[in-house]
């Protein structure tokens, strides 16, 4: 389960926290990146919202991210 944070960036570790025991009991992991703000230097908070900024394809980045988690833990979620 993927849970993203909003423009504060300050929900993601209340998502962690709620989600824990959902993920415990339903064999699942949860991912609750966090992604940067101003990364061209504009100051932009809410770039990955749009999925692409700039030369950045935020949808690639999350699937690298839990491509990562699973190599980590070598369990198949699916």
């Amino acid at each position: 389960l993927v849970a993203v944070h909003g423009t504060g960036r300050t929900s993601f570790l209340g998502f962690r926290d709620a989600f824990a025991e959902f993920g415990r009991w339903n064999d699942c992991a949860i991912l609750c990146p966090v992604f940067p703000m101003g990364v061209l230097g504009d100051d932009a908070r809410s770039g990955y919202k749009y999925m692409i900024e700039g030369d950045i394809r935020y949808d690639q980045v999350l699937l690298a991210m839990i491509e990562e988690v699973v190599a980590k833990y070598r369990q198949d979620w699916t």
